[in-house]
């Protein structure tokens, strides 16, 4: 959900509300932060909270690699309409 339904929902919020006040700066800006995957330093700070540090890692390792595909995804489809 993080990498996919969020991207796809920022973006097409941003795009039909804002296309023509957002330049392609800001929706290359857009991509890199609702498109990104979790952050690495959520582990050891999972871990020092004494929750599930299993969980925590495989959400890092998943969100990275679909992360690399839908941020892949996301430019490609602004660059098709005209936004990137």
């Amino acid at each position: 959900m993080r990498c996919v339904i969020v991207p796809i929902f920022a973006l097409g919020i941003a795009y039909f509300c804002f296309r023509n006040d957002l330049g392609k700066a800001q929706f290359a800006a857009f991509v890199s932060l609702f498109a990104s995957p979790v952050a690495v330093p959520s582990v050891p700070m999972v871990q020092e909270m004494n929750a599930d540090v299993t969980l925590a890692g495989q959400l890092v390792v998943w969100s990275t690699l679909v992360g690399a595909f839908s941020i892949f995804l996301a430019a490609f489809f602004l660059r098709l309409g005209g936004a990137l």
